[in-house]
């Protein structure tokens, strides 16, 4: 018999309606209240999880496949349509529905809670949001009653790195011809239907790829080999192939060339569903597990009735719970519509790494009998591995978090700490000390330092959005930090000897900052006419001259200064030098009286026979005007950072004035002429901080990335120069006074076009790299 949830409750359900109802009426609900329809729907799922999927589990995964009558099952009790719209078959209900049900079916078999997982937070998902209505009419009827549907990325040579797929659709005519090979493809031995990610045009890169919705029957199009697996076994995972397969155009899902968005953003929801299938699998191993420890006796007592269980028990019972809550609150926020990227890593990466402790535990509490097939833990404990493993990898979750957390920190810490000194430091010209200390203490000074030295070991992007972010409130600020993570760091990181490492950067993650000194008076931007030279004299060498315009040099430790350790070979003899502050023969002169980061002091440096030992020359000798060319690129994607950062700050001041100032019996954004005016800025902003993060993306991938740079640092210059101006315009005389933040934007602003390389030095790199690609 087949447990049937009535259809006519499944059409009724309002469940959006009614949680926003209780939660206006109880103000903020507990993560766990449920809606009465959400709770019915878990434990209607409960049961027929309990009574028609137990009794098959063994079965289904000592022949490594799901039950034929158990599928029609699933989609005769709803479950296969959950999110459908009721017009299309299906119930109508939401996302939080989606996850109550996947987390009840993995207690007892996660490999039927996987299919039913891909089908409603991907396939169903994708079709809801993207169809066009033919493609709605056609395929989710089918969805929700009668086949399950497949997601197919991965590929032999991509796995976490998925957007490097090989897979490709070419145009002929009305048609695409997909060529190429799918790999660790789940449900693919049952599917209907498939999502195939394929590049339409390899020449635009990751831009190329599109969604393709490939028939299981469709000619050209074959199914391989089934993975025979560690867990989940009865969830068939397959190879796809594709040779000459011809798909109508009117199969593309979504935009041409819009895949990897697709992808990325519906894996995010696919996350929280993995989360919920862990916290099942866990919850049911705990399930299974705590009935034995209360019956079995040692010492004259049940197991369970010992301190020492009940404490582990209690503690595994205390992470299950915080990993359900997690899950559950990235769910309500995919609902109310807010941002949940980052807990959705959170949920996942928590939900997969205490479910593996769980499952451990559990066998551990059982003892023999646990390691044996004639209890269910030995089976939880295989399929819980997979966890940390697909739709994104704990280390690729673990990485998300981070990124999200450093831009979160940062901007509290910009809002509360940097904020309320910006307007004394300016008039003092110095850095408050104890904001200083507090960059530090709070690792906005280690970003990329390893951990071994004291550093957060986070990536460049990681730098990149803490100097955006600090930008916001103030240039200075953010000048510092920037030079200090995108150059000093980065030299360091890839030039040093370990002794300097060990010697250097514990204290430059902590203690003090660095400063790069190559211009001089005579050589601005033509850095490689420089005139300070460092002669041998035994075991050290001498350097002599001067250095301008030289940033963070009232207060950095150290600083990397660039001299011709050999004039007959040009450039060819610029050399890097570590020299300590405090070193014999340097001094440091005149802070410059500047038009805006006036809290960043500037300084001139003087050399006279200052001596500096061998050991100090940092990478190669002679090879300085190869560090300062290449690493000077990555320093101009941290200008770009602090640009982006000073337009959306200042248009972020700007803004709520124009909503509340009034003009002509109405307020200012809301005239039309306005609001264009705006639009197209927030416009501009937005693509100088694509140039901007692509940029960077290159960097960490180790791509080429010179002309991107330039670009980024060009770009973001100019369009943040025009932001502070129309900001000013906008706000009328009183952008003209320091009682608003809008003309230090504006002097700060100016600089951007000037250091690391002028705008005119950008244009010719950006020219330079167009013309090598044009003539080979």
């Amino acid at each position: 018999m087949i447990l049937k949830i009535s259809r006519n409750f499944l059409k009724g359900i309002t469940v959006r309606n009614q949680f926003l109802r209780f939660c206006h009426q109880s103000q903020m609900p507990y993560l766990t209240q449920l809606t009465d329809d959400e709770q019915l729907m878990k434990e209607t799922v409960r049961k027929f999880a309990q009574e028609q999927i137990s009794p098959l589990v063994k079965k289904m995964d000592d022949e490594e496949k799901l039950d034929a009558n158990l599928l029609r099952a699933l989609f005769e009790n709803g479950l296969m349509g959950i999110e459908a719209p009721e017009e299309y078959g299906g119930s109508g209900s939401n996302f939080m529905t989606s996850i109550l049900t996947i987390e009840e079916l993995s207690k007892v078999d996660a490999s039927v809670s996987i299919l039913v997982d891909i089908h409603n937070t991907l396939i169903i998902a994708l079709f809801n949001k993207l169809g066009t209505k033919e493609q709605k009419e056609k395929y989710l009827p089918k969805l929700s009653q009668e086949y399950a549907g497949s997601f197919a990325l991965s590929e032999p040579g991509s796995g976490s790195d998925a957007f490097s797929l090989k897979t490709t659709a070419k145009k002929d005519g009305s048609d695409y011809i997909l060529n190429g090979t799918k790999l660790w493809i789940s449900n693919s031995d049952v599917a209907g239907l498939f999502l195939v990610m394929a590049n339409a045009d390899p020449s635009k890169g990751y831009k190329g790829i599109t969604t393709f919705i490939v028939e299981r029957d469709t000619e050209g199009f074959s199914i391989g080999k089934k993975e025979s697996k560690l867990g989940l076994r009865a969830s068939g995972t397959c190879q796809l192939h594709f040779e000459n397969c011809r798909i109508p155009e009117e199969n593309i899902l979504g935009k041409f060339g819009h895949g990897y968005k697709y992808a990325a953003g519906f894996l995010n929801e696919g996350r929280i569903g993995i989360a919920a299938q862990m916290i099942g699998i866990a919850q049911g191993c705990m399930d299974a597990t705590i009935p034995y420890l209360l019956e079995r006796k040692q010492f004259g007592a049940d197991i369970y009735s010992f301190q020492g269980m009940q404490h582990q028990i209690a503690t595994v019972a205390t992470q299950i719970e915080a990993a359900r809550l997690l899950t559950y609150n990235a769910a309500r926020l995919v609902e109310a519509g807010k941002p949940f990227l980052k807990e959705a890593a959170m949920a996942k990466f928590y939900a997969s790494e205490i479910a593996q402790t769980a499952t451990v535990k559990c066998i551990d509490w059982m003892g023999g009998v646990g390691f044996t097939k004639d209890f269910p833990h030995e089976k939880f404990y295989r399929d819980v591995k997979i966890g940390s493993i697909y739709e994104g990898t704990t280390n690729m979750q673990l990485n998300t978090i981070a990124k999200q957390l450093m831009k979160e920190t940062v901007r509290k810490f910009a809002q509360e700490q940097v904020a309320p000194l910006v307007r004394k430091m300016e008039d003092d010209q110095k850095l408050d000390k104890n904001l200083i200390k507090e960059i530090f203490n709070n690792g906005f000074m280690g970003i990329e330092v390893p951990e071994e030295y004291g550093g957060s070991a986070s990536n460049f992007m990681t730098s990149i959005l803490a100097i955006e972010e600090l930008a916001k409130v103030d240039a200075a600020i953010s000048g510092l930090v920037d030079i200090h993570n995108t150059l000093i760091i980065p030299l360091f990181n890839k030039l040093a000897t370990d002794e300097q490492k060990k010697k250097y950067l514990p204290k430059l993650a902590q203690e003090f900052p660095g400063s790069f000194a190559l211009s001089e008076p005579s050589a601005g931007s033509d850095a490689f006419a420089l005139k300070t030279t460092a002669k041998k004299d035994g075991n050290r060498f001498l350097l002599n001259g001067s250095k301008m315009w030289i940033s963070g040099s009232d207060i950095a430790g150290i600083f990397l200064v660039m001299a011709n350790a050999d004039p007959s070979k040009g450039h060819k003899g610029i050399t890097t030098f570590i020299v300590d502050r405090d070193s014999e023969g340097f001094t440091i002169g005149k802070n410059e009286s500047k038009l805006g980061l006036r809290s960043s002091a500037t300084c001139q440096l003087h050399f006279e026979n200052c001596p500096v030992p061998e050991e100090n020359i940092l990478g190669k000798f002679g090879h300085g005007y190869k560090y300062a060319a290449g690493f000077l690129n990555e320093g101009r994607i941290g200008i770009g950072a602090q640009m982006i950062g000073i337009a959306q700050g200042c248009l972020d001041a700007t803004i709520p004035y124009l909503l509340e100032r009034k003009q002509f019996g109405q307020d200012i954004f809301s005239f039309q002429g306005m609001q264009h005016q705006i639009a197209t800025i927030a416009t501009q902003i937005e693509a100088a901080r694509l140039l901007t993060y692509n940029a960077a993306r290159l960097v960490e991938a180790g791509k080429p990335f010179v002309k991107e740079a330039s670009m980024a640092k060009f770009y973001a210059s100019e369009i943040a120069q025009q932001t502070t101006i129309k900001c000013i315009d906008w706000m009328g005389g009183v952008g003209f006074t320091k009682d608003f933040p809008q003309e230090k934007f504006y002097r700060d602003v100016k600089a951007g076009s000037i250091y690391e390389g002028t705008t005119n030095i950008q244009l010719s790199t950006i020219a330079k790299c167009i013309r090598t690609e044009y003539v080979k």
